[in-house]
């Protein structure tokens, strides 16, 4: 897990980041919360431990910027204070903290902490990704239902032409009508194609997403039906 520290006192900041590294953590610093906020910005990480009382920009704004700039990310917020009074931990909450740590810290408590943002955070990453399947499998039954439909008919009527195109062969040009077959026929294979994606999609449970390119170095997500499940 990547997390970032912000701390201003260098003693704290130091055993936080010796501590969380021998615990297997990617460790990131910042001395205050402007620093803080410039490397989420550039690097993204998800979760944040961090002092409230820190020149330039406090860990009450930095909870803040996060909550205002970062709504469509998850961003576990540990706030480190020596302050304990109701109406403290009240304005940490409201400002966007998500746990607390009283400071001097004990390291037994960090620990349990720390685990404890560690499976919030996996628990709301798979929320999103169950909630994105069940929207792709709604999409997905859509899609059955309305494209089956006019499938059908085009299947059923491109036969029929082939069927009607074989029985009046008979005194036109044998290559016309070969090459009307032959659209025909190719009319039919198209549909199987289309009807079986339509299917792949309907019993689709892991899907794999992957960038299309739409234009001059743009690209769109979509779903890779060979890749997925």
């Amino acid at each position: 897990m990547k997390i970032l520290i912000a701390e201003d006192e260098l003693v704290s900041r130091k055993l936080l980041t010796k501590t969380l590294s021998q615990w297997g953590h990617e460790v990131s610093t910042a001395c205050d919360g402007q620093e803080a906020w410039e490397m989420l910005q550039s690097e993204g990480m998800h979760f944040v431990i961090t002092d409230w009382m820190m020149p330039r920009m406090d860990g009450i704004e930095l909870c803040k910027q996060i909550r205002h700039q970062c709504e469509d990310q998850l961003v576990y917020i540990i706030l480190l204070t020596a302050k304990n009074r109701k109406e403290d931990i009240v304005l940490g909450m409201e400002a966007g903290a998500d746990d607390f740590i009283s400071k001097p810290f004990d390291l037994n408590e960090l620990l349990a902490r720390v685990r404890a943002g560690e499976r919030v955070l996996e628990l709301e990453t798979r929320l999103i990704e169950v909630t994105k399947l069940k929207g792709i499998q709604q999409t997905s039954v859509t899609l059955q239902h309305e494209i089956n439909n006019p499938l059908v008919g085009i299947m059923g009527n491109a036969e029929l032409l082939m069927m009607a195109l074989k029985k009046s062969s008979q005194g036109a040009s044998s290559s016309d009508t070969a090459k009307m077959i032959a659209l025909a026929d190719e009319i039919v294979q198209m549909s199987e194609r289309i009807s079986a994606v339509v299917e792949k999609l309907r019993n689709l449970y892991q899907p794999v997403v992957a960038h299309h390119p739409v234009g001059d170095n743009l690209s769109a997500e979509m779903i890779d039906l060979h890749g997925s499940k």
